[in-house]
């Protein structure tokens, strides 16, 4: 039982038989103790308070402490690591591009080649063109020399016949007369 428990409880026992001001004097002398308890009780629980407040401080700061120094060690790994990485897509890349450089060029020499075989090879075609178009253009110039000539031919063959008929109209009618 504490103070001001023990206080009422003498208060309600010595009260029964009691005058009113000796009453009140009692019960000023109990709130008068009672107070004093509340004031120690209440110094005692901020004291209490202050103690675990700063005590909860302290572990919060160590914690907030103890997370930083976590987050920056981590940090300073993600760093390393990425760095690593980068520096390792960086010599992919310059590889890549070298490949590319390399294949390009080799791609540029190939299209050359096969460009300067395919006008070599078009260049003889042409040529073959040329000749048989020559060969088909004088074949049609003989031709057409061969036709002149066969149509003078065959004048010369109409008036040969036309005379050979005028000769023999003059023999049967010679004959006949």
């Amino acid at each position: 039982m504490d103070l001001e428990q023990r206080g009422l409880a003498q208060a309600v026992q010595t009260s029964a038989g009691m005058s009113g001001p000796e009453f009140d004097a009692r019960f000023e002398r109990l709130e008068v103790l009672i107070r004093a308890e509340s004031a120690a009780v209440i110094a005692q629980t901020r004291a209490l308070m202050d103690e675990r407040t700063d005590e909860t401080r302290a572990l919060i700061d160590e914690r907030t402490d103890e997370t930083r120094a976590l987050i920056d060690e981590r940090t300073v790994t993600l760093r390393t690591l990425i760095d690593e990485r980068s520096a390792e897509l960086r010599r992919q890349i310059d590889q890549n591009r070298a490949l590319i450089g390399q294949e390009a060029a080799e791609t540029r020499e190939y299209v050359d080649l096969r460009a300067s075989e395919t006008r070599t090879h078009f260049d003889a075609v042409a040529e073959q063109l040329r000749e048989e178009i020559k060969g088909i253009a004088d074949g049609y110039g003989a031709l057409r020399g061969d036709v002149n000539e066969l149509k003078a031919g065959q004048a010369r063959l109409e008036r040969g016949l036309t005379r050979l008929d005028l000769r023999m109209l003059v023999l049967e009618r010679d004959r006949a007369g």
